[in-house]
């Protein structure tokens, strides 16, 4: 079946259905075609085609993720995956990671974007973060136990830098800069000078949460909700960042993904889920533990965007093919420093108990 990703035929998908239902599957008909993803999904790497089937089985839908060799890396995480019946993913028909032909790939269920999940609810929210623990529970605690490959320190986020990066942006940067951004954004520099000022426990601390297997680039546009179930369930795509770190990187990076308007109710919903979801894997974390951990990674998060958000606003400020980007980059900021300014003090307070 090495080829069957090149030909994408009806004996390849046959034999596959076959394979995965244990028993003969027959594709009377195969419609293939490109697939975009949502607009919310940035563009990847991967081909994607979605294939449509009639089968003597019923009709099914599945997604073809085709990977270029550089990436081939992300076949091997989809088939640890497949031996994860916990893991939050949709079903796995099919990965191939073969050198000798240069193919590698997987093929998915196909779950279609839903209108009812363009604004998050706390139920949602909360179902997202059983799954999340469900997933994290996995290699809690047990780095040994992850494959050597996924023990890399290409990490999204790297707390020690932040600072180096923030007093480098604040030092060098020009006059004329600092008025046009002081003109539409002034408090972007209170919050940064508040952030330098923070002692260097807030940087350099080691993680007191212990290691597990994390998806690394998790956002709101890498999950999705399966229609059919009640309630929906959530299943996470896109692993080709997944790595060995800590449960507060995937929970920070969600959260800061999602509408400000839903963020606050949403953050509380996906920890009390996130909680509910280990104690039930029977995995011990103390709770105001993790709940700071996870403010100060959404701190950090703001911190390490805003210099390079700062230095495209100011080359794109006046174009007017980058109005709309521009505007978007003022009421996000604005958004991004109250908000992170609020999570420091929060943080203050819960040391001063």
């Amino acid at each position: 079946m090495s080829s069957g990703f090149a030909q994408l035929s009806a004996v390849f998908f046959s034999e596959i259905l076959s394979r995965k239902r244990q028993r003969a599957v027959r594709v009377a008909s195969l419609r293939v075609a490109d697939y975009t993803p949502p607009a919310a999904r940035p563009q990847g790497s991967a081909a994607l085609k979605k294939v449509e089937m009639d089968t003597d089985a019923g009709p099914v839908e599945l997604i073809v993720k085709v990977l270029a060799q550089p990436h081939d890396r992300e076949a091997l995480v989809w088939r640890l995956l497949a031996k994860l019946p916990e893991a939050p993913v949709p079903e796995i028909h099919h990965v191939e990671h073969d050198g000798s032909w240069g193919t590698y790939g997987v093929i998915l269920e196909y779950v279609p974007p839903l209108a009812e999940a363009e604004r998050w609810d706390p139920a949602q929210c909360r179902r997202i973060g059983l799954a999340l623990a469900r997933f994290h529970a996995i290699f809690w605690g047990r780095p040994d136990q992850v494959p050597a490959f996924l023990h890399t320190d290409d990490a999204r986020l790297a707390p020690e830098k932040v600072e180096p990066a923030v007093r480098r942006f604040l030092d060098r940067i020009t006059a004329r800069k600092h008025a046009a951004l002081s003109a539409v954004v002034p408090d972007v520099f209170a919050f940064l000078a508040k952030l330098i000022g923070m002692d260097r426990e807030f940087f350099d601390r080691a993680d007191p949460l212990r290691p597990t297997l994390i998806h690394a680039a998790l956002r709101r546009s890498e999950v999705l909700l399966r229609p059919g179930s009640a309630p929906l369930e959530p299943v996470l795509i896109d692993w080709e960042r997944a790595r060995l770190g800590t449960a507060a990187e995937d929970l920070a990076a969600l959260t800061a993904s999602l509408d400000p308007a839903d963020r606050p109710s949403a953050a509380e919903a996906l920890l009390d889920g996130y909680v509910e979801g280990l104690t039930a894997a029977g995995v011990a974390c103390e709770t105001p533990v993790l709940k700071r951990e996870l403010l100060r990674r959404r701190v950090l998060l703001v911190g390490a965007a805003l210099p390079g958000d700062c230095r495209l606003y100011v080359q794109r400020e006046g174009d007017p093919a980058h109005h709309g980007w521009c505007a978007r980059f003022i009421e996000r900021t604005h958004q991004q420093v109250a908000e992170a300014r609020g999570l420091l003090e929060t943080i203050a307070e819960m040391d001063a108990i």
